[in-house]
This record gives structure tokens, sequence and C-alpha cells, in this order.
């Protein structure tokens, strides 16, 4: 919501320097694109911040609301972005999610309106030729560290939402991964802006609420936020360097097809215990198999490494070894909802 009609679209609205300065750099790697820019944008301070950088820097840019309908702020969501199109002169997408299809999915709420939302946001964004862009933060990618940690994922996976990637075929780009939610909050203090407050952020049922509230005040107050910053970026580097060597050694050793994947046992048992696992975590990626497959690819990498036969099943995803070979065989509409990361 906004307190009149009369934002003010310049990066000196924001007194401190170094804010000021990492505004321009989030407006520059948006520019950088050369593309249209798709705001996600849900009213919260996060995308708020992000369609006014994108605003005070004139950018070849745009808002898109999803509408989940999915609580009782469905509404004061959608109006705040209403009112922000409106004050920023941007124009407005807006897009409404039927929440029996997100039920229907079987992944949990939130899983399944992530994926929905993300699907969304690709197809606007195929139309209008765009990059889309969310307003993830420091915060975020430091909350998805813990959750990883806290439910068996992936330490690849630790570095948190990635700078740059492709989801449903769009590319997604978070500008404001450098931004602490507290600073996006004092800004927007400082511009005259304000944003609706999802009550799902108090909500302790859902863990990255138990860990915003819990987890992350005790990490920022056990270390500087820069050196925090510093070790998910070397995480994430680690991660891309990891992948490249993995990702030529699948070429090499995998076998695709439209509705499987397949490698020679012997090669695979050749391999380390963990890369023999990235092998097959990779093969099921390729046939859109993401989310409830950890288990599965776990049983046939020790059933390869122990030298037996083994059938395992998981989320849309078979998989069966035998002495010649190793096949991952994807069920019917495989990419009904895998996604890692994202969110």
């Amino acid at each position: 919501m906004i307190p009149d009609d009369r934002i003010p679209l310049t990066f000196d609205a924001i007194q401190h320097a170094g804010t000021r300065e990492k505004a321009v750099r989030s407006a520059r790697l948006m520019r950088a694109t050369e593309r249209h820019v798709l705001i996600a944008c849900s009213g919260g301070a996060d995308s708020t911040l992000l369609a006014w950088i994108a605003a005070c820097d004139g950018l070849d840019a745009s808002l898109m609301h999803v509408n989940h309908h999915l609580s009782g702020m469905a509404t004061a969501f959608e109006d705040a972005v209403t009112a922000l199109a409106e004050g920023l002169d941007l124009p407005l997408h807006l897009a409404n999610l039927d929440p029996e299809e997100i039920h229907a999915l079987g992944t949990g709420i939130e899983a399944g309106a992530r994926v929905l939302r993300y699907r969304a946001l690709a197809e606007a964004a195929a139309v209008e030729g765009a990059v889309v862009t969310t307003g993830h933060t420091a915060d975020d990618r430091l909350e998805s560290a813990v959750m990883q940690l806290a439910t068996g994922g992936s330490l690849l996976a630790s570095a948190g939402p990635l700078l740059r990637t492709e989801i449903e075929g769009a590319t997604v780009l978070r500008p404001l991964r450098g931004w602490w939610r507290d600073e996006i909050e004092a800004t927007l203090a400082e511009i005259g802006i304000s944003a609706v407050d999802d009550p799902m952020n108090a909500d302790h049922r859902y863990l990255r609420s138990r860990v915003r509230a819990e987890s992350i005040p005790a990490i920022k107050a056990a270390g500087s936020q820069a050196a925090v910053l510093q070790a998910l970026d070397q995480a994430e580097l680690d991660a891309q360097a990891l992948n490249e060597l993995a990702a030529e050694r699948f070429a090499a050793l995998a076998r695709l097809a439209p509705d499987t994947v397949t490698f020679a046992t012997g090669a695979l048992r050749g391999l380390s215990e963990g890369l023999r696992l990235m092998m097959l975590r990779e093969g099921a990626r390729q046939l859109g198999c993401r989310r409830g497959v950890r288990q599965a690819l776990t049983t046939a990498a020790a059933a390869i490494g122990a030298g037996r036969p083994a059938t395992a099943h998981g989320h849309r995803l078979h998989v069966t070894v035998d002495r010649a070979q190793t096949c991952l065989r994807a069920a019917p509409d495989p990419r009904a909802l895998d996604h890692a990361d994202e969110l």
C-alpha cells in the first residue's frame, strides 16, 4: 500500500550511499538481460522493493501477481500489487490459481503453489519474451541452507536460490540475493512505501517460518552477515564446479530416450559412491523427477555398489538395477511438479 500517489522514482530517495549503490547494482543485473523484465510481485516487502528499483531505472518492465486463493489475505495482496503498479506506472498481469488444482498435485500446499506459480510466470514470460525476476534475498538463501540441513537435503543445494536459473523453460533472475530483509524493510520505510505482511510468515506450523524466527537470528548473531554471504557464495561456486564435472561424466555414461535413462551398471559401480548417486540424480532430473525420489535413488546406488539387483520406486519414477544395466523410467507426466529450490 502506498501513502500517497507521489512515489519518489529516484535512487536518491535512499540516503545511505551503500544501500543506494546496492539498489543500482540490482537494477544493472536486470538491465543486463536486455529483455523485458517480468517481476513476480506478491505484494510483500521484497518484491515491492524490486518493482520500485525497476521503475527507478526506467526498465522495460511489468509486474505479475499470481493469486493462489489459499488464505484470507489473498485479496489484500492483490489489491496492494494493483496499487503499487499504478503508483509506479508499470503494467500489471494478474493470474489466478485453483486451490483444488494445487491440492491435487499431492506435493503439499507450499510446493504445489510454487510449481503452478512458476508455471504461470513462465507462460507469461514466453508471451512477453521476458526474463522473470523474483525478490529472493540473502535471508532466503540462508533459510534454504538451514532447511536443506534440517530435512536431510544435499549440501550442494545449501547456497540457496541461484542468481540465475531456468524454471519451466523461463529464465529466472534474483537481483536481491545480496540484500538482507531488514535492509529491504528499512529502505521501503525511507522511500515511503509499505508492503503487506503475510501472516503465514509467523505461522510456526511451517518449517520455513520456524527457521526464520529461531535459527536465522541465532546464525546472524554468531557472526557477521558478510561472512554468511561469503560462505553461501563459496558453496554456490563449489556446487557449480562439481556439477560441471558431473555433467561431463553423465554425458559419457548415460543413454537417453524419451521416457528412460539407462547406464551400464558396471560403469556406475566403478564410480565413487557420491558420483554414482549424482549420475542417478541427474538421470531423474532429465526425466523431470526431482521430488520424492531420494530414497529410490539411494537404494539403487547402494545396490549397484554391492553388486546386487534391485527395484526401487519414487514419485513418478521407477528404477531397476541388474547385472548389465541400470534403468530409470518415468511414469506418465513426470513434470507434474518436480522443482528443486527453488521458491
